[in-house]
């Protein structure tokens, strides 16, 4: 008896490039579109684990791939308008005075009722604690917020508008001159560390392994 394959990811409305792609190949866009991670997005598609770092890179670098990737972001409403819009909220926009209702014990949707822009909030957490003893004890609520961090997404930005040139180091002591445009997402994290301290993860991860045969 034939063994059935599974079926693959369903087409998409309106996503052209996507739904002429093999199964395989939609799954590592549908994957892609969740982890931001190629290398994990090809293993788990399918793809070799031994292989996963550069057929990671090199399927994102396939213009059918990127084709398609691009397409289901239209259809989900994430443009580069829009992706540039969050990103000059969080460079230009964030500051922590906004947020000093929320730090005093204020709900979230509250302060957002209020007008605060809740969407630029990394981290909350709320920690209880008793101080004293007996009758004397109270209660105290600790109230930690971070926020996305500025200094990162001002490097995205001159990454994705292509403004800074910066000295990238290529081997031993050569350094040669190469735009943001061209830098990985570690190489930018290192960036705005050196500039502005450290910072909590962009949360993208870049494969820049070398391309290997065998792409389906």
């Amino acid at each position: 008896m034939a063994k059935r394959s599974k079926p693959g990811p369903p087409d998409i409305e309106g996503c052209t490039a996507y739904n002429a792609m093999k199964p395989k190949r939609r799954a590592f866009v549908l994957r892609y579109l969740r982890y931001f991670n190629a290398s994990r997005a090809a293993r788990e598609s399918g793809y070799s684990k031994k292989y996963d770092g550069a057929m990671g890179s090199r399927l994102l670098n396939l213009p059918d791939v990127q084709a398609a990737v691009g397409e289901v972001l239209r259809v989900h409403g994430i443009t580069p308008e829009r992706v540039i819009a969050a990103l000059s909220e969080i460079a230009f926009g964030s500051d922590i005075a906004d947020f000093t209702g929320i730090l005093s014990g204020q709900k979230p949707n509250d302060a957002r009722n209020e007008g605060a822009n809740t969407t630029l909030i990394n981290k909350l957490s709320v920690s209880r604690r008793v101080i004293g003893r007996g009758d004397d004890a109270y209660d105290v609520e600790d109230v930690r917020l971070e926020l996305y961090p500025r200094t990162m997404a001002l490097a995205q930005l001159a990454k994705i508008l292509g403004m800074v040139t910066e000295k990238r180091e290529i081997s031993g002591n050569l350094a040669a001159d190469v735009s943001l445009l061209e830098m990985t997402s570690d190489e930018l994290q290192r960036l705005a560390v050196a500039v502005d301290g450290p910072v909590a993860p962009c949360g993208v991860a870049v494969d820049d392994t070398p391309a290997v045969e065998g792409v389906e």
